[in-house]
């Protein structure tokens, strides 16, 4: 995984896609290579990382055949939003 360092805090335009079984995917319409500096946490097989939704990030490039598993939490604290919906 990849982030844009301290890139949190302003809400950028972005273009949306959604490809054939994949997830939406939300890009920036800025050059994030060019504009920010990048850096991906040293990380080992069962580790998390947390970030706020806002951060730019991506995933590193594929290396090898094997496929990716990802877990995505959202926390909420907001209870009071009228479209919040809670799940038994």
């Amino acid at each position: 995984m990849v982030f844009a360092v301290n890139e949190h805090k302003k809400n950028y335009s972005y273009t949306q896609t959604n490809l054939k079984n994949s997830w939406t995917q939300k890009i920036p319409k800025v050059n994030v290579e060019k504009q920010f500096q990048l850096e991906s946490p040293k990380v080992k097989r069962g580790d998390v990382i947390f970030f706020i939704g806002k951060q730019l990030h991506k995933s590193d490039n594929q290396l090898n055949p094997i496929p990716r598993v990802s877990f995505v939490f959202r926390y909420l604290s907001n209870l009071d939003n009228k479209g919040f919906v809670s799940l038994p």
